[in-house]
């Protein structure tokens, strides 16, 4: 309705509220309301001098019946001087063509303003209909949009919607779905189409017309082309088979008025799809096709892209779900990606295309400079395929804005949650992401920090790959002095490459920092630190703080530490690696290099505190534990012989009793060096 309707307020609303101008123009009553509702609305505004030419739209759904129409129309009759509707609405209401005259009524009364009329899903049937076409085709009516959907009007309504069609000139839409006209009806109309200039959307969609009705109805067109301004037709679900299908494409050929089709639901088939494709192939007006669910497979929609590709540079709408156009189809349509530069929006759910389908997709949309939207709902695709397009349309050079997933139930929700954040990606990499990988190959900058920057697994990811697959690096990368990066959306997927960017040979990243990374005590993760880090040749600090590190991790990362001679600090503060995963650390100690270890926070009692190892570093802090004196004694034990030249138990169970104990055994290497805080 709003392509019909231009509503404007008068000057004495100007002091009044957009909110409060929208709600008088527009009065809804719905559901719980009743028609005594409508009435006392009507009459109280009239007796109260409320402006009631402000309501502009009156809509009454599921509230009024046969027997209300006759105060309605006196009611809108008596108040007529100061009631102007442009919209009447009364879909859902139980009508009978017994109400068609008092509708007919209403509107001679308020020809003057009415544009829109909409009695869907009430028994108008075709008796209705011959009694409320007299005032819609006078000669002063302004109606210009008329809704009869679902108003069983059946086949013998032909005539006077042909009726209608001849004599009105200012009717520009007429919706008749679902209203089994069939061939008969359409018999009848198909004339009167010939005669008329005014008429621009013509919706017919569930009328079971047929092939024969698509061939009545093509000839029409194509006979009135010189008269016809025709811009939408709608003809979804109708059994056009491809012989219907045929005879609608000669006549979309030469049509140079039609700028939306709906041809969905019509079994045309492979073959009708070729048609519909020679019809595409010299047709320079259509923006809109919607041929869903026709299954056309793979062959025809191949036939279909090549217009696309080569000839057809117009449409920029294209409806192709529910097609069985398999991973072949996908193939086929990259390569209207690559060399279209029309189409906006695309359909393609429930194709079966997969997530290989998808990831030929993603390899092409890059490349195309118009596409906004796809729906890739109901394709059987996992992570590999969401993952994929979710790194394409990252690119700032892909104008792709949106992607329908929906009935995928193989895409995790880390993968949901990838596509969720595409377009903050792209505004990433557009304002400063691109600009600081260029700063580190070009040797620029040597630190990379995100601590401050709202990233995820996407930006990291683009961060590494292009780190370490840029040729001019592989063998010589840069200096990257320290790396940080924190936060919940860093996930396996991005940190393991992070690892090895940083810790594997031949890396030049001296300091790694990840705060706050709650998934990165990850098993997996842990299990490259260990495969990575007795390799590294540069790595100095490790620092995992808030990682969710259990006992397990702490483990992996004893193994690695056991055959790396570069690292000198570990920080796992903040952590749960408790007294086991403590001892595991101890046992990688000595150390060639590590001088300081960080395990604040970790749920460690007095059980670790004999462990030789700790004391095998110049630094050992464990505030926020649970130690006792006697842990206090035990770390004492093995003092004589360690290194051990700081030692941090703030805020455990320690007592000056065993500070005392600790004091007296730390050795000084350099007098006054020692320090004790407990």
């Amino acid at each position: 309705m709003s392509n019909f309707l231009s509503l404007s307020r008068s000057s004495a609303q100007a002091s009044h509220s957009h909110s409060n101008s929208k709600r008088r123009r527009r009065r809804s009553f719905k559901g719980s309301s009743n028609a005594t509702d409508i009435f006392d609305f009507l009459r109280s505004s009239n007796r109260n001098g409320h402006n009631t030419n402000e309501i502009q739209e009156l809509i009454c759904e599921e509230c009024i019946h046969d027997e209300d129409l006759p105060e309605l129309e006196r009611l809108l009759i008596e108040y007529h001087r100061s009631i102007h509707l442009s919209a009447l609405e009364l879909p859902h209401n139980s009508l009978t063509s017994k109400s068609t005259r008092c509708i007919a009524s209403i509107l001679n009364v308020q020809h003057e303003t009415l544009l829109y009329l909409n009695l869907a899903h009430n028994a108008i049937t075709s008796i209705g209909l011959k009694e409320l076409i007299e005032p819609i085709q006078s000669s002063v009516s302004c109606l210009i949009h008329l809704d009869l959907t679902g108003t069983l009007l059946g086949s013998s309504s032909g005539d006077s919607i042909a009726q209608l069609l001849r004599n009105n000139t200012v009717l520009q839409k007429l919706n008749l779905t679902n209203n089994q006209i069939g061939t008969k009806g359409i018999k009848a109309i198909v004339p009167a189409l010939t005669t008329n200039s005014t008429l621009r959307c013509l919706n017919l969609s569930y009328n079971n017309i047929k092939a024969r009705g698509a061939a009545l109805l093509a000839t029409a067109l194509e006979e009135s082309s010189s008269i016809c301004n025709l811009k939408i037709l709608n003809l979804n679900s109708n059994a056009v088979g491809q012989l219907g299908m045929k005879n609608l494409s000669r006549m979309l050929t030469n049509n140079r008025t039609i700028e939306s089709l709906y041809i969905g639901m019509n079994n045309i088939g492979e073959k009708g799809a070729a048609y519909l494709a020679f019809a595409i192939k010299h047709n320079y007006t259509i923006r809109l096709l919607h041929i869903n669910d026709n299954q056309i497979g793979p062959n025809a929609a191949s036939i279909l892209f090549d217009q696309l590709t080569d000839d057809n540079r117009t449409i920029l709408n294209l409806n192709l779900a529910w097609n069985n156009i398999g991973i072949q189809g996908a193939k086929d349509l990259t390569e209207v990606f690559k060399k279209n530069a029309i189409l906006t929006d695309i359909d393609l759910s429930g194709n079966q295309i997969g997530s290989d389908g998808v990831i030929l997709l993603a390899n092409s949309v890059s490349y195309n400079i118009s596409l906004n939207n796809i729906d890739l709902s109901n394709n059987h695709i996992d992570d590999s395929g969401a993952y994929a397009m979710s790194e394409a349309i990252c690119d700032p050079k892909c104008s792709l804005q949106n992607i329908q997933w929906e009935d995928n139930p193989d895409i995790s929700a880390d993968a949901i949650r990838s596509l969720s954040r595409t377009q903050h990606v792209k505004r990433n990499r557009e304002y400063w992401l691109d600009k600081l990988v260029q700063n580190l190959l070009e040797g620029n900058i040597h630190s990379i920090n995100l601590s401050k920057r709202k990233v995820g697994n996407e930006e990291v990811l683009f961060l590494v790959k292009t780190l370490m697959n840029d040729p001019t690096i592989r063998s010589s990368p840069p200096l990257i002095r320290s790396i940080w990066a924190n936060g919940r959306l860093l996930t396996t997927r991005s940190l393991i490459p992070l690892f090895e960017l940083s810790l594997s040979s031949p890396s030049n990243v001296m300091r790694l920092y990840l705060k706050d990374c709650c998934n990165a005590g990850d098993e997996k993760n842990m299990e490259a630190i260990a495969k990575y880090l007795p390799n590294s040749k540069s790595i100095q600090v490790l620092y995992m703080a808030g990682c969710s590190i259990t006992k397990i991790g702490a483990m992996k990362v004893a193994h690695g530490l056991k055959h790396n001679t570069t690292l000198r600090r570990l920080n796992l503060d903040n952590n749960q690696i408790g007294d086991d995963g403590l001892i595991e650390l101890a046992s990688a100690f000595p150390h060639k290099a590590l001088t300081s270890l960080s395990v604040n926070r970790n749920n460690i009692t007095d059980s670790s505190m004999g462990s030789q190892g700790l004391t095998q570093v110049e630094e050992l802090h464990l505030n926020n534990n649970a130690i006792t004196d006697f842990g206090a004694l035990e770390l004492c034990k093995n003092l004589k012989d360690g290194c051990l030249t700081w030692l941090s138990l703030l805020n455990n169970q320690v007592t000056e009793r065993g500070g005392a104990s600790i004091r007296a055994f730390m050795p000084e290497t350099i007098p006054g060096s020692s320090i004790v805080d407990y």
